[in-house]
Protein backbone atom coordinates (compact mmCIF):
# COMPACT_ATOMS: atom_id res chain seq x y z
CA UNK A 1 0.00 0.00 0.00
CA UNK A 2 1.46 3.43 -1.12
CA UNK A 3 0.48 5.88 1.14
CA UNK A 4 2.88 8.36 0.31
CA UNK A 5 0.32 10.58 -1.27
CA UNK A 6 -0.98 11.63 2.41
CA UNK A 7 2.22 13.46 3.25
CA UNK A 8 3.04 16.67 1.96
CA UNK A 9 6.68 16.36 2.85
CA UNK A 10 8.97 13.44 4.41
CA UNK A 11 12.26 14.09 5.53
CA UNK A 12 15.16 11.92 6.42
CA UNK A 13 18.76 11.66 7.44
CA UNK A 14 19.61 11.75 3.45
CA UNK A 15 17.98 15.46 3.14
CA UNK A 16 20.39 16.99 6.08
CA UNK A 17 23.72 17.05 6.79
CA UNK A 18 23.56 17.55 10.67
CA UNK A 19 21.52 15.29 12.77
CA UNK A 20 19.79 16.03 15.66
CA UNK A 21 19.81 17.57 17.86
CA UNK A 22 20.61 20.55 15.58
CA UNK A 23 17.49 22.06 14.16
CA UNK A 24 18.77 21.78 10.24
CA UNK A 25 16.02 19.28 9.50
CA UNK A 26 13.62 21.32 10.79
CA UNK A 27 14.48 24.31 9.56
CA UNK A 28 14.13 22.28 5.78
CA UNK A 29 10.77 21.32 6.92
CA UNK A 30 10.10 25.02 7.27
CA UNK A 31 11.23 26.79 4.57
CA UNK A 32 10.17 23.42 2.05
CA UNK A 33 6.43 24.03 3.94
CA UNK A 34 6.74 27.96 3.96
CA UNK A 35 5.59 27.99 8.13
CA UNK A 36 7.37 29.27 10.62
CA UNK A 37 8.90 27.34 13.46
CA UNK A 38 6.74 28.60 16.40
CA UNK A 39 3.89 26.54 14.02
CA UNK A 40 5.20 23.54 14.17
CA UNK A 41 4.67 21.04 16.71
CA UNK A 42 8.06 18.11 17.40
CA UNK A 43 6.60 14.75 19.02
CA UNK A 44 9.78 12.92 20.05
CA UNK A 45 10.32 9.75 22.17
CA UNK A 46 14.28 11.44 22.88
CA UNK A 47 15.69 13.82 24.39
CA UNK A 48 17.54 14.74 20.84
CA UNK A 49 13.75 15.40 19.32
CA UNK A 50 12.61 17.63 22.06
CA UNK A 51 16.32 19.20 21.92
CA UNK A 52 15.70 19.76 18.22
CA UNK A 53 12.49 21.65 18.73
CA UNK A 54 14.02 24.19 21.20
CA UNK A 55 16.89 25.11 18.98
CA UNK A 56 14.45 26.26 16.49
CA UNK A 57 11.73 27.31 18.97
CA UNK A 58 8.91 24.96 17.41
CA UNK A 59 6.42 23.56 20.38
CA UNK A 60 7.02 19.97 21.89
CA UNK A 61 5.49 16.83 23.31
CA UNK A 62 7.40 13.87 24.65
CA UNK A 63 6.32 10.54 24.65
CA UNK A 64 7.68 8.63 27.69
CA UNK A 65 8.30 4.90 26.72
CA UNK A 66 11.10 2.84 27.31
CA UNK A 67 13.86 4.54 25.53
CA UNK A 68 14.20 7.77 27.56
CA UNK A 69 13.88 8.27 31.31
CA UNK A 70 11.22 11.10 32.11
CA UNK A 71 13.67 12.98 34.13
CA UNK A 72 15.26 13.98 30.65
CA UNK A 73 12.22 14.84 28.81
CA UNK A 74 11.04 17.58 31.43
CA UNK A 75 12.01 20.21 28.89
CA UNK A 76 9.45 19.46 26.68
CA UNK A 77 6.12 21.75 26.91
CA UNK A 78 4.37 18.61 27.62
CA UNK A 79 5.09 14.68 28.36
CA UNK A 80 2.96 11.88 27.66
CA UNK A 81 3.05 8.58 28.47
CA UNK A 82 2.78 5.84 26.37
CA UNK A 83 0.00 4.25 27.51
CA UNK A 84 -2.14 7.61 26.85
CA UNK A 85 -1.13 7.24 22.99
CA UNK A 86 -3.32 7.90 21.01
CA UNK A 87 -5.91 9.95 22.71
CA UNK A 88 -3.98 12.23 25.48
CA UNK A 89 -2.00 12.82 22.48
CA UNK A 90 -4.41 13.86 20.11
CA UNK A 91 -5.65 16.19 22.79
CA UNK A 92 -2.43 18.12 23.45
CA UNK A 93 -1.59 18.50 19.88
CA UNK A 94 -5.70 20.35 19.21
CA UNK A 95 -4.64 22.25 22.38
CA UNK A 96 -1.61 23.32 20.94
CA UNK A 97 -3.45 24.62 17.79
CA UNK A 98 -6.61 25.39 18.90
CA UNK A 99 -6.04 28.62 17.91
CA UNK A 100 -4.92 27.68 14.19
CA UNK A 101 -7.70 25.47 13.52
CA UNK A 102 -10.03 26.09 16.06
CA UNK A 103 -13.33 24.96 13.34
CA UNK A 104 -10.99 21.14 13.26
CA UNK A 105 -10.57 20.25 17.03
CA UNK A 106 -14.04 18.88 17.54
CA UNK A 107 -14.04 16.67 14.64
CA UNK A 108 -10.54 15.46 15.26
CA UNK A 109 -11.47 14.94 18.95
CA UNK A 110 -14.91 12.72 17.85
CA UNK A 111 -13.22 10.88 15.30
CA UNK A 112 -10.77 9.91 17.97
CA UNK A 113 -13.26 9.30 20.96
CA UNK A 114 -15.30 7.59 18.33
CA UNK A 115 -12.47 4.64 17.12
CA UNK A 116 -10.48 3.86 20.36
CA UNK A 117 -11.59 3.14 23.30
CA UNK A 118 -10.20 4.10 26.49
CA UNK A 119 -12.66 2.14 28.97
CA UNK A 120 -11.71 -0.96 27.13
CA UNK A 121 -8.45 -0.81 26.83
CA UNK A 122 -8.55 -1.78 23.23
CA UNK A 123 -9.75 -0.20 19.71
CA UNK A 124 -13.18 -0.43 18.33
CA UNK A 125 -13.35 -1.69 15.15
CA UNK A 126 -15.84 0.61 12.67
CA UNK A 127 -15.99 0.74 9.22
CA UNK A 128 -14.16 4.53 8.23
CA UNK A 129 -13.24 5.24 4.64
CA UNK A 130 -9.72 6.26 3.37
CA UNK A 131 -11.45 10.13 2.46
CA UNK A 132 -12.54 9.84 6.24
CA UNK A 133 -9.31 9.40 7.27
CA UNK A 134 -7.25 11.69 4.70
CA UNK A 135 -9.84 14.58 6.32
CA UNK A 136 -8.51 14.21 9.71
CA UNK A 137 -4.79 13.75 9.10
CA UNK A 138 -4.51 16.52 6.44
CA UNK A 139 -4.78 20.35 7.30
CA UNK A 140 -3.80 22.63 5.16
CA UNK A 141 -1.96 25.16 7.36
CA UNK A 142 -0.67 22.38 10.26
CA UNK A 143 2.32 20.25 9.99
CA UNK A 144 3.47 17.51 11.85
CA UNK A 145 6.97 16.74 12.14
CA UNK A 146 6.68 13.94 13.45
CA UNK A 147 9.76 12.29 15.65
CA UNK A 148 8.39 9.15 16.57
CA UNK A 149 6.73 6.07 15.32
CA UNK A 150 3.32 6.21 16.99
CA UNK A 151 3.62 2.14 16.33
CA UNK A 152 0.34 1.36 18.03
CA UNK A 153 -1.99 3.97 16.37
CA UNK A 154 -0.29 3.24 12.83
CA UNK A 155 -0.37 0.01 12.70
CA UNK A 156 -4.15 0.46 14.11
CA UNK A 157 -4.28 2.97 10.63
CA UNK A 158 -2.70 1.08 7.94
CA UNK A 159 -4.41 -2.69 9.13
CA UNK A 160 -7.64 -1.41 10.04
CA UNK A 161 -8.58 1.74 8.09
CA UNK A 162 -6.62 2.01 5.15
CA UNK A 163 -7.82 -1.51 4.25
Amino acid sequence: MNLLHNFNLIVGRDNVTNLKPHPEHLIYICKQLNVKSDEILIIGDNIRDIEAAINVGAHSIALHTKLAKVETLQIADKIINENEIPLKLIEEIANFFKEQLPHHIPSLIKVVNKFFSQEAGEFEIESITLKEVQKYYKFDKFVWALMYNLRTFDRYVRTKLLR
